[in-house]
């Protein structure tokens, strides 16, 4: 009978440690990450809510987070500690009904040093418990009147540069001067080994900034074989590629570095 009862007593446990560890998987999905770009600064952002009463006891234990940011190869970029805080609606009485935690980090590396995607590998620590996690963030750069997404991948060999552009606001007489869209240049430090714009000789044609209308997107996209005016193929080695919408009165334009490795 006792061990009968062991038994019971030990799988109510377990169930609770597993229904214990679901919340938990669910509470971290609502941590929303976002790393933002400036030209001057890169800003680590996470942000959740709560209004279950569980949620919100999660939020007001949490003392720090403690980020790593990773390469997609897996090399440290950087480490950053988040000390969060919390805000939120109350009733009458002063209970909260909702709760609202915010927190930023400042990355050290330049915008320029920082790729178009990470893996931020993070730990909670919730006294006497800490819980670890990882999300891949891709950077959003702002310029003002249009926000930036960058990328950059391998495609059967190729490499495809893409800028997925979002319209923050609307900026009257601004044009493409030619039929040139996205323009990707390739650097190795100060020196610019290629261009996309190099030879080619493009339609004399006024064209409109797309988006057009402020919240929508628009993606520009360009692929390239990996070789060099030279003839030859693009050595391995770490570059710097701005991609850039040559734009008028004024470009918009990011930086992001390439790890070439085939």
């Amino acid at each position: 009978m006792q061990g009968v009862t062991l038994g019971v007593v030990l799988c109510l446990a377990l169930l609770c440690i597993g229904c214990r560890g679901e919340r938990m998987n669910e509470m971290k999905k609502a941590l929303k990450w976002v790393l933002e770009s400036t030209d001057t600064t890169v800003v680590l952002r996470v942000r959740a809510g709560a209004h279950r009463v569980e949620e919100r006891q999660w939020l007001r234990s949490i003392n720090r987070i403690r980020v790593w940011l990773r390469e997609p190869g897996g090399s440290l970029l950087d480490e950053i500690d988040i000390v969060p805080a919390l805000s939120g609606m109350a009733t009458q009485s002063g209970e909260h009904v909702s709760l609202l935690l915010e927190g930023e980090g400042v990355l050290r590396r330049p915008p320029s040093g920082v790729p178009a995607r990470l893996i931020a590998e993070y730990r909670i620590e919730v006294p006497p418990q800490t819980f670890h996690g990882a999300e891949q963030l891709q950077r959003h750069h702002f310029t003002g009147a249009l926000l930036l997404v960058p990328d950059v991948e391998v495609r059967d060999g190729d490499i495809v540069f893409s800028l997925r552009v979002r319209r923050l606001r609307v900026v009257e007489g601004e044009y493409f001067p030619t039929s040139e869209r996205l323009r990707v240049e390739l650097f190795q430090g100060v020196k610019r080994l290629w261009s996309s714009s190099d030879g080619v000789a493009f339609l004399q044609v006024i064209g409109e900034v797309e988006p057009t209308e402020a919240g929508a997107e628009n993606v520009y996209e360009y692929r390239w074989n990996g070789q060099l005016p030279t003839g030859k193929r693009l050595l391995p080695g770490v570059y710097s590629v701005r991609l850039s919408l040559p734009t008028r009165p004024h470009e918009y334009s990011v930086t992001v570095p390439l790890r070439w490795q085939q």
